[in-house]
């Protein structure tokens, strides 16, 4: 059994990355972090205590080659000033269509909440005002969020419904650099960023169902145990 565990454990763990975390398998689309700055994707938050609530939504564009079933979220950002949560966050996930006029982000297709995603301190720094800590967030979704091939669509996460904590998507240089889009009260509508220099930080992941990776990793573990033992029986003549 022991032996069974360890296998598993090694299989699902992934690889380290360069901020010591452990990237998972199954990575469709990887967006990694360029610790530079990043737009406000917070449905309320305040400028400062002189000016009313404000919310900004910032979208992110995918196009997969192959179909894919996405069941966990992994993505990167700071809080200005360091404004960080000292209690439940929650984080909103939808998924767009293209607009068939502009391509910009069109009919909502998918919406999930994030309870307190998984925050993890990378331990760098963005090079912006205050010297924001940097996090990765990680959550698997309850709800998998399946996606076509070459389908074009927008991908928005955005903090929900804390006025105190600002919450600021980190930027990526990562894949095709076309930039992303922006909405707030003051464009009242999708727009595209002005440089498009630069993507958001996210992975998407696709995991298999928790039976199928139990069943494979138990497979492993069992083929790995038999080969183990037979070895040892081999050396032990």
């Amino acid at each position: 059994m022991f032996c069974a565990l360890a296998v598993f454990s090694t299989a699902m763990a992934g690889e380290t990355g360069w901020d010591g975390m452990m990237r998972d398998a199954g990575v469709v689309v990887d967006h990694q972090p360029y610790n530079s700055g990043g737009l406000a994707a917070d449905t309320l938050y305040q400028e400062s205590e002189f000016l009313p609530p404000t919310w900004q939504l910032v979208a992110d564009d995918v196009l997969l080659s192959e179909p894919a079933v996405i069941r966990r979220l992994v993505f990167w950002g700071f809080y200005h000033f360091n404004s960080v949560p000292t209690g439940d966050e929650t984080f909103r996930v939808r998924l767009y269509d293209a607009r068939p006029d502009d391509g910009l982000p069109g009919n909502a297709l998918y919406e999930t909440y994030l309870l307190n995603p998984v925050r993890n301190f990378t331990g760098r720094f963005i090079i912006t005002s205050g010297a924001p800590g940097e996090f990765r967030f990680t959550s698997d979704l309850q709800t998998p969020m399946s996606m076509n091939a070459e389908t074009s669509y927008w991908l928005e996460i955005v903090q929900h419904g804390d006025v105190e904590s600002r919450f600021r998507w980190e930027v990526s240089r990562s894949g095709a650099l076309n930039g992303h889009a922006a909405n707030n009260p003051f464009v009242g509508d999708w727009t595209g960023t002005g440089s498009i220099e630069s993507n958001t930080a996210y992975q998407l992941i696709t995991i298999p169902e928790p039976s199928s990776i139990l069943l494979m990793m138990t497979f492993t573990a069992i083929v790995f145990c038999r080969r183990t033992y037979r070895s040892k029986s081999v050396k032990g003549r």
